[in-house]
């Protein structure tokens, strides 16, 4: 029991020396700071403020802290008392006697006596310590301010220093950067002209290439189209010459004809111009031989209107364009009509002066123009008219140009509107007629191994015309009386023979023999005859005559020499040098076939 209590007797001692020992270890803690602060500040781990505000902000720092500190102290040591006292008094209660309470209670009040005794002491010294720690922190903090105003004495310097130098390296600064910026300028002046050029220089070789291969493209596609074009061309070229063809061979009948060359035409074809003037004239073509006589003349000349001054049409389709004209002229008998018409044919014979068929069309043309009119003064220069334009036909030597003539005016002889023009240019006009029959039929006749189908067929039409307007002297004839320039022959012992059968003779005269072709005259009166044949040199002779029929069995007969003109009356005299033949059918031949 007297352990416990001795032990409760130092336990306060105990603490107070542990609470002496604590402040010393707070001390040396809080001296540590200082010094750790001060070590802070010599390494610039601080902060400017005014030193008045420094020191009132630190002054009530410390106070703070070491009130805390003390306050906190002596709590802790006035509560550590009172437990104590609690225990003391709660013990002395159950293990103590009165007196020995008194007694405690005497020590416990010599103790807490003592305890604040050493309190104050403690207190003292605290109070000692706060002010030498309050004199050193007032002296670090001078010193600190002293240092604080040396370091601002030195920014001070530092910083006059550094104006200085920045004045300094401003100024260098701008020099060189005026420097820098003429120098730049310069440079970039000199690098954008270098630049300028060598854009300039690869501009140009850029545009070059371009321009080499847009050239080349160019070259490239136009010969690649001349190729596709000169194929396809001849492509079409052939299809449309086979088309012509065609046409051709039908003879350009046919609505399907019509048809297909006016979609050919609508169609843009890169074929040539010759090909596109055929189409045109084939197309002209079969409109004139097309059946609907409604149409075809105005669509023949809505052709040419079209074309006329887009290509250089051909002859023939101006032709074609005559005759679609004339019909029209025929129909209203309009000046503009008639001078339309024969525009058409004065081109065509511009372009073919050979070409015999616009004669042909201008001569109709102008026998229309005579039916039509009713002043005799008007017809009688129409009339001279025409017998000038024959005149003017038969002059021309090319008997190509008299056959395309003849073939025409036979041609439109078995056109109903024309016949009655046909019929009267050929019975009006046979004499001025006659010598173009003769040349003609003389050149197909002299050239008939070579002649063409068509101009066969022309030869036997003309040849045919002739039999139909005379009458039939088919048969075999003898010489009853033969007289010659004039001088009567003696017959005895000697026969003349001719034999005609259609468009062949035979003469048998004078010990003389001949054979050929028999071309009779039409529409002429008296009868006239020609008689061509080749002699032993095969020289081609012709003796033209007249004949007249005395009975059905008997004619006289009136020819010329070889080559000479055709008698004009039934004469003989020295001057004239004509035959006369009085001959006697013999025999009939019925043949009448060309």
């Amino acid at each position: 029991m007297k352990r416990l209590l001795l032990v409760l007797l130092l336990l306060p001692l105990m603490l107070v020396a542990q609470q002496s020992s604590s402040l010393q270890e707070e001390n040396t803690r809080l001296k540590n700071r200082i010094d750790s602060l001060e070590k802070r500040m010599d390494e610039k781990f601080y902060t400017r403020v005014p030193n008045t505000d420094f020191d009132r902000t630190l002054q009530d720092m410390v106070d703070k802290q070491v009130g805390n500190y003390i306050s906190g102290k002596i709590a802790l040591t006035s509560t550590v008392i009172g437990l104590i006292s609690f225990l003391l008094g709660f013990l002395a209660k159950y293990f103590f006697s009165e007196s020995t309470r008194k007694q405690i209670d005497n020590s416990v009040s010599d103790l807490s006596r003592k305890v604040r005794e050493d309190n104050l002491e403690s207190k003292e010294k605290l109070d000692v310590l706060l002010s030498e720690q309050k004199d050193f922190i007032n002296s670090s903090t001078k010193l600190f301010d002293e240092r604080i105003k040396d370091i601002g004495l030195r920014l001070d310097n530092f910083r006059s220093i550094l104006d200085n130098q920045i004045q300094q390296f401003n100024s260098t600064i701008t020099k060189r950067i005026v420097d820098f910026e003429g120098t730049t300028l310069t440079r970039i002046k000199q690098f954008e002209e270098i630049l300028n050029k060598n854009t300039s220089d690869l501009f140009t070789a850029i545009q070059s290439q371009e321009n080499s291969r847009n050239s080349f493209e160019k070259t490239i596609t136009s010969r690649l189209d001349t190729k596709f074009s000169e194929t396809l061309d001849f492509l079409w070229a052939d299809v449309i010459s086979a088309m012509i063809d065609r046409a051709a061979a039908k003879k350009y009948e046919g609505d399907d004809l019509i048809n297909s060359f006016e979609k050919l035409l609508q169609t843009e074809l890169n074929v040539s111009k010759g090909l596109k003037i055929q189409i045109i004239d084939t197309l002209m073509r079969c409109y004139y031989s097309s059946n609907n006589e409604k149409e075809k003349y105005e669509k023949m000349v809505q052709l040419i209107q079209n074309y006329e001054n887009k290509y250089d049409l051909l002859p023939q389709t101006y032709v074609n364009a005559a005759i679609a004209h004339t019909n029209i002229f025929e129909k209203y008998g309009t000046p503009e009509l008639k001078e339309t018409s024969l525009s058409n044919c004065d081109k065509a014979i511009k372009k073919e002066p050979s070409y015999g068929e616009p004669y042909a069309l201008k001569l109709e043309i102008f026998m229309i123009d005579l039916f039509r009119m009713r002043d005799d003064q008007h017809k009688s220069a129409v009339r001279k008219e025409i017998q000038d334009f024959l005149f003017l036909i038969n002059s021309i030597e090319s008997p190509l140009l008299k056959g395309y003539f003849l073939e025409r005016l036979i041609t439109d002889g078995s056109v109903p509107y024309l016949q009655k023009y046909i019929k009267a240019i050929n019975e009006d006009y046979a004499h001025e007629l006659a010598p173009i029959y003769e040349n003609v039929l003389q050149a197909l006749y002299e050239n008939y191994s070579i002649a063409t189908d068509r101009e066969k067929e022309l030869m036997k039409d003309i040849l045919t015309q002739g039999l139909n307007s005379n009458p039939n002297i088919d048969g075999v004839w003898e010489g009853e009386t033969y007289q010659h320039s004039g001088v009567g022959i003696d017959l005895t012992g000697t026969t003349i023979t001719l034999t005609l059968q259609s468009s062949s003779f035979e003469l048998g005269l004078m010990n003389t023999h001949s054979a050929g072709l028999v071309y009779y005259l039409p529409h002429i009166q008296p009868y006239c005859i020609n008689l061509l044949w080749a002699d032993e040199k095969s020289k081609f002779q012709i003796v033209r005559g007249i004949y007249q029929i005395q009975n059905p069995d008997k004619i006289l007969l009136c020819i010329s020499d070889a080559d000479q003109p055709r008698p004009a009356e039934f004469t003989s005299n020295a001057e004239n040098g004509y035959s006369i033949l009085l001959l006697n059918k013999v025999q009939k031949i019925d043949d009448q076939e060309v």
